[in-house]
């Protein structure tokens, strides 16, 4: 790995190596569990309930938003996350829709209302509606 310089001034110069172990260690700590559960929790689950009321009718869908911690794979190293979740029964209804005619489940069809998706995209900046503290 080469050194990176990252600060100079007239009477010193500073470079960092960093090694993929330290951001290995970063990358999994409970600190940073910590961000993406309040992050999930206070931010992305009352958008969520927001977007559910306004397409929803159903209180059991509202109700059922979860937050969960999990890890995931991404460019080789392992990193704690939050995941947003609905454990209600008809979640993946709701969120991709039913087949036209009803398929197997007559009379259960249902356009798709994205709801996950769309807290996503607002939280990401994606809809236009960037939240500036969330960006960074």
């Amino acid at each position: 790995m080469t050194l990176k310089r990252v600060y100079t001034s007239r009477n010193m110069v500073m470079y960092y190596q960093g090694s993929l172990k330290d951001f290995a260690e970063i990358a999994m700590a409970p600190k940073i569990l910590a961000i993406c559960l309040e992050i999930a929790t206070e931010e992305a689950m009352p958008i969520a309930i927001q977007f559910a009321m306004a397409h929803v009718d159903d209180g059991v869908y509202i109700r059922s938003f979860r937050v969960r911690p999990t890890t995931v794979l991404l460019r080789g190293m392992r990193r704690v996350c939050a995941q947003l979740v609905n454990t209600a029964p008809h979640s993946a209804l709701v969120e991709w829709g039913g087949m036209p005619g009803g398929g197997r489940y007559r009379g259960r069809y249902r356009p798709a209302q994205h709801i996950l998706s769309n807290t996503r995209d607002r939280l990401t900046g994606r809809d236009g509606a960037t939240d500036p503290d969330l960006m960074g």
